[in-house]
């Protein structure tokens, strides 16, 4: 999984810098095999089949030069979900995304920790909302090499760095709460599955 998730960005960077077809088909080949993982390893037949139809849409729109669009599409309906899940866990009666993932790893959560940890939800509404703006406004005003870059590579960084700065953050503020290491705090979240 994290080698298609890996090879995917690489692959649309490529297909927009050598427009190639068969560059485009295999990084929309990704794309597809990326929501089926789980299903196209257990093997599933369903999984499978859907895969195979997406690849032979994918290879008709790519021979009738229709397909490029369709790579505008991930960088802005990701972030945009992302926004809607963080943000609707966000409502009255509901556990903040954070604060969840939080009490997943950690086990109950003091109250600080709790009402920071609503914060960072938030505060990752307000990344995922930039993110899927800047997604739409270079895909509309710049040019396309920009666009690729901005969404394959600078969207990643941009997400690392505020997943590393508000880990330095909290080993900070809460200082008195013990915290793991930083790859064990990798290690511990990685497993969560996001509701």
């Amino acid at each position: 999984m994290l080698a298609l998730a890996l090879a995917y960005p690489l692959l649309v960077h490529a297909a927009i810098i050598w427009p190639q077809a068969w560059l485009e088909w295999l990084a929309l080949a990704v794309l597809g095999a990326l929501p089926l993982y789980r299903a196209l390893r257990t093997p599933r037949l369903w999984a499978w089949c859907t895969w195979v139809l997406f690849l032979a849409a994918c290879g008709i729109l790519v021979a009738a030069g229709k397909s490029h669009w369709l790579l505008f599409i991930p960088p802005v309906v990701i972030p945009l979900t992302l926004l809607v899940v963080f943000a609707g866990s966000l409502r009255r009666g509901r556990v903040p995304m954070i604060t969840h993932v939080a009490t997943l790893v950690r086990g109950p959560l003091p109250p600080d920790l709790a009402h920071y940890t609503r914060s960072v939800t938030v505060m990752w509404c307000v990344v995922f909302a930039i993110l899927t703006v800047c997604a739409v406004a270079f895909a509309v005003l710049a040019p396309i090499h920009l666009w690729s870059l901005f969404t394959n590579f600078g969207c990643y960084l941009l997400i690392g760095a505020v997943f590393v700065g508000e880990y330095v953050f909290r080993r900070i503020r809460f200082r008195h709460h013990s915290h793991p290491g930083f790859v064990e705090y990798v290690r511990r979240i990685a497993p969560v599955r996001f509701r």
